[in-house]
Parts: C-alpha cells; structure tokens; sequence
C-alpha cells in the first residue's frame, strides 16, 4: 500500500492552502462563532451579502441548498459533469454569482474526503472475510465494523511493509480492531484507553473470541497472543519515557470480571485461577513493548479532541514508533493556546509553527468555530434533497431564542443544547410552554409573542435552513484547517506524511486519516 510522500513543493502547496483558507474563514467568523439558534436575535440575516438573503429567502429550493454542500456519493462530483452542475442549480434557479464563488472556494480547498473503493452498501461483507465475521461482530455496530474492518487491513498492509509486528492502539475502546489485529493479522497489540470499565469487558471479548475461535478450529492450534489492554488517562505533557513505562504495565493479571455468586464460586475457583495464570504467562510477551530497537505502529481511531494530536506528539518524539495512524474527532474538545504562553507546547491547536503563524488562526479557536468540523455533512445533504419536514426545527428553535433572549436567557448551554421530540409538528404555544418547562422557567409569553414568532416560522423558515447550509459548507474547511496543522507540525519535525481517506464518508464522516512512516 503506497501513499504519496510529502514534498518539498507538496508541502508549499499545503501552506498556500492553508493561507488561502485562513484569509477566506476571517471573512465568515462572525457565521462560524454563531449559531443557527440565534438567527433572529443577532440578526444574520443582514450580515449575509445582500444577493445571498435574497437567494436563501426568495429564489433557492432546498435541493439548490443542497448543491452547496459536497457529494461523495455520486461520480460526477469530479471532471466536467461536476462543473456544469456547479453551475446549474436543481431547481433551474440562477444562483447569485458570488454563491457560486462561495460553493467553488469552500470545494476547491476542502480535502478530498471520497473513498477510493466504495464499500458494500448493506455493510455485510467484510475484507477479511466473511468466516470469520461471527467472532468479532459482538457489540459492534455497522458503523463500527465497517470502520475497524477497513482499519485492520491498512494498519496491516503498514505493518507488514515496514517489518512492524507491535500495535498500540490508543482510546480503543471496547477492543474491536485489537482483536482483529491480534486474532486475524497476527500482530501484538497493546490498547490504552482511559475508561476503566472498558478494559476488562474488552478482555471477556477477547476471551469469547477466542473460545469460539478453537471450538470450531479456526486457529488450527496456532499460538495467538490476545490484546494486552491497559487503563490509563493520557494526558498531553505526557513524555515519551512515561508513554514507554505506560505500556510496560502488567495488567493483563488483574481479574476486574464480576464477582461470582455463592453458589458458583467453587466450581470456578479453578478455572478463575488457570486463566489468570495464562494471562501472566502472556503478559511478560508484552513487557518490552517498545523496545528502543523494535518498530512499533501509534494508532488512534477517532481519539477525542487531545488525544489524537498528543498521540502524534509521542509518534515524533519515539524512536521506536515507526508507523503512525491518526484518525480525529470531536475537534471542539482540542485546548487552544494563547501565543507566548506556556501551555503552547501540549495544546491541541496550533500545533505547527506555520499555523500559529498565521494571522487569523485565532478565529478558529472557539467551541463553535472547532464544533463546526465534526459535522455529518452527507447525512444532512441527503435531508435536504428529501424535503424531510424535521428541517423545520431550525426555525422553531431559533424562534423560541427570541422568548429567552428577551427574558435575558440565552447563554446558558443547557439551552443551547435544548431538544424537544418532533418540535416542527408541535403548535409552537404547545412548544414554548414545553420548552420553558423543562428549563424550569416560569411560562408567561404573550399572545402576541407567540403570533409574532409562528409569522417569523412561516415567512424564514427556508432562510434559516439557508443559513445552516452555508454555515455547513464551511466545515470541511475547518476540518482541512486542523488536519493540514497536524502534517505539517510532522513535517517540521522531519517526517513525511498523508492524509488518507479511509472510511466512507457517507457512514463515517471524520473519515481522513493522517498515515506516517519514519524512514
């Protein structure tokens, strides 16, 4: 499996991107540091260029608003039927010019987020086969399988080409693409993940798969070392000496199953006792985890906020680690520094020193500017392309922050985070009483507050949904924003990278990985 190499002109490119995006999102900060909800109480229809609230409140369907959002579906999103569709909306509306700059900018400096090889839609087949697929499906949703499943097979590839048999997969969760690893590509692997209550359910799994695996003789009585799992919050300072002791932990001995009950104790006492001795023998295998001569592979599958960009700080900064995998998520949660201070070292974003250079990469460190990359774009684009009736709750959302701001409540989160079921069908009195309920408010909206805001709903809601669509086309930005910081913070350190898409993005959005092999 080859990925393409960064390059000294690559790299150019990358930074002239970068530039590009960093001068065009300034343009936007006031849409990216806001949200739909506040529509109508800090006035964003007016901060629109005029010819834009003109197409979103009169001309545009939903289908010319779903033109403005990427289509990793269909092939004709590249070559010239993509041209000519950029400029022919759905609906045989004329789309202001500057929408169509707009829609031009925000996919020519977006990434490449299609997948090569579409994968099975029904999600049922499996690359390493589909014998072997009742093993490991246990407590493992489609989207999940379809993520670990296509994992395995590139970390696989990686390691086998570099001579790498050793594989620390980091916030790994319940185990799943360990045990594929471990049970179907033969490699070593040592999770890390900080709930402490995942690891040992990860360890029953890894014993059912295993059981179930030489009941129906499908090791052929070859020796499989299982994943040794360690419960360990990573913090960002962390040092490369201290990430070296992490996984020189035992662990594999603590027997954190359920205690057993009275009257089963003694027929498994000896049971209990044999397994714990088999799991010592094989956790001294992985006591020297990273030898300072022995490879080692640095995965993280969709490692929240930190976590993903400290697991790439200790990639740089290990010997040992020769192969890395990133694959982010929640970018919300990354800590941003202030310039000059202290903390700059460990933060979450910048990270390079080309972005912490740029003069705008502040605007990108709110919760709402990070918030935005984490979106599922394709599932929203296909709502809009089906009128579905639930595009409603934008308005009625944003209605209903007119009754709390004029009541001087309106920053709290939890009234960001409001949700009330099937809202657009509810008769909005119905709704705001409901709302002002649960954020344990007295009810006293009047009459003609409620007339006021079901005309707002009637006469905006298309606007509103407008204003959401233009907000999402922005977000594959910010995710390029972040992402091309993390390659380039490599790239400052000596070590060529790439951003792959590895998932589909039509079931996993946050599906680009950053691949790196230490040469």
């Amino acid at each position: 499996m080859a990925f393409p190499s960064l390059t000294c002109q690559s790299v150019c490119t990358l930074k002239k991107q970068l530039r590009t995006i960093d001068v065009f999102l300034c343009n936007y900060d006031w849409l990216m540091n806001s949200y739909t909800t506040d529509y109508f109480t800090l006035d964003l229809e007016k901060k629109f260029p005029s010819s834009f609230s003109e197409f979103l409140l009169k001309d545009g369907s939903l289908n010319d608003l779903a033109s403005l959002l990427p289509d990793w579906q269909s092939d004709s999103s590249q070559g010239d039927n993509a041209k000519a569709a950029e400029t022919t909306p759905v609906s045989g509306a004329v789309l202001p010019l500057s929408m169509i700059a707009f829609r031009s900018l925000c996919r020519s400096l977006s990434l490449n987020q299609k997948l090569g090889v579409v994968a099975d839609e029904s999600l049922g087949a499996t690359v390493f086969g589909g014998s072997l697929e009742k093993y490991f499906r246990v407590c493992v949703k489609a989207k999940k399988k379809h993520e670990v499943d296509l994992l395995a097979e590139m970390l696989s590839i990686l390691c086998k080409s570099q001579g790498c048999e050793r594989v620390v997969d980091i916030g790994a969760g319940l185990g799943h693409l360990s045990r594929l690893l471990s049970y179907n590509k033969n490699l070593k692997v040592t999770t890390v993940e900080a709930t402490d209550s995942h690891s040992p359910k990860a360890q029953r799994l890894d014993r059912r798969a295993e059981s179930l695996m030489t009941k129906h003789n499908v090791l052929d009585g070859s020796a499989v070392a299982q994943p040794n799992h360690i419960s360990h919050w990573i913090e960002s300072s962390i040092t490369t000496e201290e990430f070296i002791k992490l996984l020189t932990q035992d662990t594999s001995c603590e027997d954190n199953s359920p205690l057993p009950t009275a009257t089963s104790m003694l027929s498994d006492l000896s049971n209990k006792m044999t397994n714990m001795l088999i799991d010592c023998d094989s956790s001294q295998s992985q006591l020297s985890a990273c030898d300072a001569e022995e490879p080692v592979c640095l995965s993280g599958l969709h490692a929240c906020g930190d976590l993903s960009t400290t697991i790439i700080r200790v990639f740089a900064g290990l010997p040992c680690a020769k192969v890395l995998s990133s694959v982010g998520c929640c970018y919300m949660k990354l800590s941003c520094s202030q310039a000059g201070s202290t903390s700059m070292e460990h933060s979450g974003f910048p990270m390079s020193d080309f972005v912490r250079s740029l003069p705008h990469n502040r605007n990108m460190c709110s919760y709402e500017s990070l918030e935005m990359g984490c979106h599922f774009i394709s599932q929203y684009r296909q709502r809009l392309l089906a009128s579905e009736p639930s595009l409603k709750r934008h308005v009625v959302r944003a209605a209903l922050q007119i009754l709390l701001y004029r009541r001087k409540r309106k920053s709290e989160i939890q009234f960001r985070r409001l949700k009330i079921k099937n809202s657009e069908q509810l008769p909005f009195k119905e709704y705001a009483e409901r709302a002002f309920k649960r954020l344990g408010m007295e009810y006293d909206v009047t009459s003609s507050e409620i007339e006021e805001c079901e005309s707002l709903i009637e006469s905006h809601w298309r606007a509103v949904v407008g204003a959401y669509t233009v907000r999402l086309a922005l977000a594959p930005l910010v995710e390029a924003y972040i992402l091309i910081d993390r390659v380039l913070y490599l790239w400052e350190h000596g070590i060529s990278s790439s951003l792959v898409p590895v998932f589909d993005p039509r079931i996993s959005p946050r599906n680009m990985a950053i691949v790196a092999v230490k040469s």
